[in-house]
């Protein structure tokens, strides 16, 4: 807490606190898992995702999920790498990229990064849940997906 005196105005200082991007990358049997907590800039959205695709390329997963937790949502496809880290699991015929989040801006946001995607020929889909997604991967029909249209594959 801090003095007052007269004449001058009081100051206030409040702690926020502090987010730390944080992530998991698991190697499932038929895909791999990335999740995301915490995103709050356009840097760390470049680096989660160089992370993920490395890990992709490196552990040979043409499938992968990416959940996102508490974040903020991204509508600048171009500017966050998706496109360039995510082109090249394009090469495979079989590549399928799921996107989950927690909110209904993330939900948004991955709608929107779908679109683009596969304007650019990257087999990406969101979801409102992960079975979904991993049904999708598993090419199982009944699929729900968070824009509700009709998959095309």
């Amino acid at each position: 807490m801090g003095i007052e005196l007269p004449g001058y105005p009081r100051r206030v200082e409040a702690l926020r606190p502090v987010n730390i991007m944080l992530y998991k990358v698991t190697i499932e049997p038929e895909y791999l898992k990335a999740e995301l907590f915490n995103r709050e800039t356009m840097e760390e959205t470049r680096e989660f995702l160089q992370i993920v695709a490395g890990a992709a390329t490196r552990y040979q997963r043409s499938s992968v999920l990416i959940c996102v937790h508490s974040s903020n949502p991204v509508f600048t496809v171009e500017r966050s790498g998706f496109l360039a880290y995510f082109k090249k699991l394009s090469v495979d015929p079989s590549h399928k990229i799921a996107l989950l989040g927690d909110s209904e801006e993330l939900g948004i946001s991955h709608q929107y990064i779908e679109l683009i995607g596969r304007q650019h020929g990257v087999n990406v889909q969101s979801f409102r849940d992960e079975t979904a997604a991993v049904k999708w991967f598993k090419g199982e029909p009944n699929r729900q997906r968070s824009s509700g249209s009709t998959p095309s594959e």
